[in-house]
Parts: structure tokens; C-alpha cells; sequence
């Protein structure tokens, strides 16, 4: 769950981001994809929610001559949920 632009909870656990950074807010992934974008990556793929407009899966290989240093993500089980 996200409020007032930070993760505080996945799947129901409360989230600490001083001990785990690698969950991203919408747009902190946004952001990223629009950073690795701009390095030239040899390869990208960008696909994006037709209606909500969030980025539902990326693939970046940034250097076809350097092994493990592709990544890729794959968003599922969005749900738009209103804060009272």
C-alpha cells in the first residue's frame, strides 16, 4: 500500500524502507524507467497499463558484452484503493 506517496505496507506487512529499498512506489518506477532510458540500453522493452497508464512490465539490457547486468520487472494485482 501506498500513502501520501510512500510504501507502507506489502501484502499486508508493514514495510520499512531504512531495511529494504527495493520496493518502488508507481512513480519511483517511472522515474527509473525514464533514467534507463536515457542511458542507451541495447535492448528495453516498455509496456504500460492501456488504462490506468502505469508501467505494468520493463526490460533493460544495457550491454549485450556484459553478462547479468539485464533487469526486468513485471507488475501484477493492482488495485486502486481509496484512503478515508
Amino acid at each position: 500500500m501506498v500513502r501520501d506517496g510512500l510504501v507502507v505496507s506489502v501484502a499486508g506487512a508493514t514495510y520499512d524502507a531504512d531495511l529494504d529499498q527495493s520496493i518502488l512506489t508507481v512513480d519511483a518506477r517511472i522515474d527509473y524507467i525514464r533514467k534507463s532510458l536515457e542511458r542507451n540500453p541495447e535492448a528495453s522493452r516498455v509496456t504500460y497499463d492501456p488504462i490506468h497508464g502505469f508501467p505494468t512490465n520493463f526490460y533493460f539490457d544495457f550491454s549485450f558484452m556484459i553478462a547479468d547486468e539485464e533487469i526486468g520487472y513485471t507488475f501484477t494485482d493492482f488495485r486502486s484503493q481509496e484512503i478515508e
